[in-house]
Parts: structure tokens; sequence; C-alpha cells
């Protein structure tokens, strides 16, 4: 054993624990604001059309746009 661990001691701040337990949780709070509902659920719908490449500055699958940016609509 390495004779500098052999006095380490740990003690437990209760107002630490609590700070990152509330750290934590501002953590997974901040994920859940940018991880949108309806991104987790894009998917193409049935008897829509979507671009899958486009033209520049044009929204489509190919450059990272999401189906439903990318439903292609009529005028």
């Amino acid at each position: 054993m390495d004779k500098f661990t052999t006095n380490v001691q740990v003690e437990e701040d209760k107002a630490y624990q609590e700070w990152l337990d509330a750290q934590e949780l501002a953590d997974i709070q901040a994920l859940e604001k940018i991880t949108k509902p309806s991104e987790l659920e894009d998917k193409p719908q049935a008897g829509k059309i979507y671009s899958l490449f486009g033209g520049k500055g044009e929204p489509c699958i190919a450059a990272g746009n999401t189906w439903a940016e990318s439903e292609v609509k009529e005028n």
C-alpha cells in the first residue's frame, strides 16, 4: 500500500451534498429543455412529401433538418 494514502479520511458535508444534488437536478432540467419531445418523435408520416436534398439554405434531411422542417409545402 502506498504510504501517502494510508491516512486519508473523507468527511461528508451535508450542505455540499445538497448543493451537488441541486446542481444535478438543474443539469437534468436544462437537458430536458434542450431536447424537445417533438425532436425525439420526429418521423416521416405517410402521405407527406419531404425534401431529402435541397438548395443552399433550404431545409432538407441531408442538411440536418427534422422531418417536420423538411416537409414540402405546396404553395
